[in-house]
């Protein structure tokens, strides 16, 4: 019985480390992982349905502003409408917990123009 709990822990960790691997990759690696999944050109409902399919959290499509994009000491704000997606949580020991999120940002005819990966880290 206790080889048995042995192993359903071992497993439970390799599962966890598993679906979090891809997360650690750097913002510009994991941007263009979601080129290739939602190329530049493609509507917000093509977004929202990979999105939906991958089953992150998202708060929907936002029609009436594009996203901050704050990296470096260049910020601006891109598109006129944006999609904001939760990718997904890993923790960064002895740093916290570092999470994953992802906008898409769409110009006036409502085509991307951009996919941008913010990573945020929260720690003791």
């Amino acid at each position: 019985m206790k080889r048995l709990a042995i192993l359903a822990t071992v497993i439970a960790i390799a599962l966890g480390v598993g679906c979090s691997v891809g997360l650690r990759r750097y913002p510009a690696s994991i941007e263009a992982s979601l080129a290739e999944l939602t190329p530049l050109g493609s509507n917000p409902d093509t977004v929202l349905e990979a999105v939906k399919k991958k089953g992150w959290r998202t708060t929907g499509y936002n029609e009436r502003s594009g996203f901050y994009k704050q990296q470096g000491a260049k910020h601006e704000t891109v598109g006129v409408s944006h999609i904001q997606a939760s990718l997904g949580d890993y923790y960064a020991l002895p740093l916290g917990t570092t999470n994953a999120t992802a906008f898409w940002g769409f110009d006036k005819d409502k085509r991307l123009i951009q996919v941008w990966v913010w990573k945020t880290t929260d720690s003791i």
